[in-house]
């Protein structure tokens, strides 16, 4: 919650456009900022999340991170592009496309697949994370600001 209430002051005090990227855990601060603080964003980036529809078990929601997620409102913040990318390979979020496909169904973001990029932890894959904010989240936000 502490995390989520910074992260909402830093995007109403910066400067326009705002593109919000979260990755791994970060994500799911994202998507929690964005479903309970009115704060909105020119376009999100989503690496590297893990996410799991909701079980009906509280415990096992609360260590996914699904619950008092809001899809509606999330998408409501987001102006522009939203875009969802995990790599086939991602050793830390077991099954990647599963955690992909989830995200991009739950939330309406743009799954992107990636092959080779691990969990995006390596230097080697910040070329590949410029590109694809080139290709899909700036060319894509520019036209709604």
């Amino acid at each position: 919650e502490a995390a989520s209430y910074k992260l909402a002051e830093l995007i109403e005090s910066a400067k326009k456009p705002v593109v919000l990227a979260g990755h791994s855990l970060g994500v799911n601060i994202a998507l929690y900022t964005l479903s309970h603080y009115a704060v909105t964003v020119d376009a999100a980036l989503l690496i590297a999340g893990r996410f799991k529809t909701p079980s009906g078990d509280p415990l096992l929601d609360e260590r996914c991170y699904s619950r008092q997620l809001y899809p509606s409102i999330i998408r409501d913040h987001i102006l522009g592009a939203f875009v969802a990318v995990n790599s086939s390979d991602d050793t830390v979020v077991k099954p990647p496309e599963t955690n992909l496909g989830n995200i991009a169904s739950t939330f309406g973001a743009k799954p992107v697949l990636a092959q080779g990029q691990g969990h995006f932890d390596q230097p080697g894959s910040v070329p590949f994370l410029i590109g694809l904010l080139k290709s899909e989240i700036l060319s894509l936000s520019l036209r709604h600001i």
